[in-house]
């Protein structure tokens, strides 16, 4: 039986993660930490419960990168260790997309912490990339753990996922507390790049998993996918495509 939740958010370690919950219609906006790797989870949370203060402060922002699959400039917070891989555009100046990039993000932090705070129930979820090899210790979650019941009570799940090279079938899947569940398995896509997932392993996992809604608000999210994916058939540029359903997912 599924274990509903009022809401559910993708605290890392980076894309995958909230994509898988997506492919599951486990979450239905985007929240902060959906689109940027690096950091510690420890380290994310502790921004997390602090409401994001200073977490995008122009000063700390270095650049790192180009990421040429997106036509982006990646830029480095040099304090938190956050990158943000997809949100400065080549061919625009730093100080003139930051302000609409800070923007962006306050609106999905407000989001984010109205509907923690009013929500019965809430499951922060991290799945870790692949060709990351540093597993966290239970002691390191069960930090985790305190920093969020401290700052949102007890209505607080934490689901932690590792990938090794074990296969699903002889999986770690403990419980280390009430509220924390660690689960270790290889979820490597190995037909791509070492830092991808096989979403079909992961939903072995998630599956477990509901996101409590109207039975109106059910309809109104399958329409809108039906009608991005068919708008989707009539956009030839990947590119395009990937920032159209971002847009409109927004």
């Amino acid at each position: 039986m599924k274990k509903q939740y009022d809401l559910i958010v993708s605290l890392g370690a980076a894309c995958p993660c909230t994509t898988a919950l997506r492919a599951q219609h486990l979450q239905d906006f985007s929240y902060p930490f959906d689109w940027l790797f690096g950091g510690t989870l420890v380290g994310r949370t502790e921004i997390l419960v602090h409401d994001f203060k200073n977490w995008f402060n122009k000063e700390d922002l270095i650049f790192s990168h180009e990421v040429p699959n997106v036509n982006g400039m990646a830029y480095l917070n040099k304090k938190t260790e956050i990158v943000y891989n997809h949100d400065f555009k080549k061919g625009k100046s730093f100080e003139e997309q930051y302000p609409i990039i800070e923007a962006k993000y306050s609106r999905r932090i407000d989001r984010l912490i109205e509907k923690a705070e009013t929500a019965e129930n809430i499951l922060f979820v991290f799945i870790e990339r692949p060709d990351y090899k540093t597993q966290m210790s239970d002691k390191e979650l069960l930090q985790v753990e305190r920093l969020l019941h401290k700052r949102f009570g007890n209505k607080v799940d934490l689901l932690y996922l590792f990938c090794n090279d074990v296969p699903f079938k002889n999986r770690e899947d403990v419980w280390i507390s009430p509220h924390v569940r660690k689960v270790i398995f290889d979820y490597q896509l190995h037909k791509k790049n070492e830092y991808s997932v096989n979403k079909r392993k992961l939903k072995a996992v998630l599956k477990n998993y509901g996101l409590k809604r109207p039975l109106l608000k059910q309809l109104q999210i399958r329409i809108k996918s039906f009608l991005i994916h068919f708008a989707c058939l009539f956009i030839w540029s990947k590119k395009w495509r990937k920032d159209f359903k971002r847009k409109w997912k927004e």
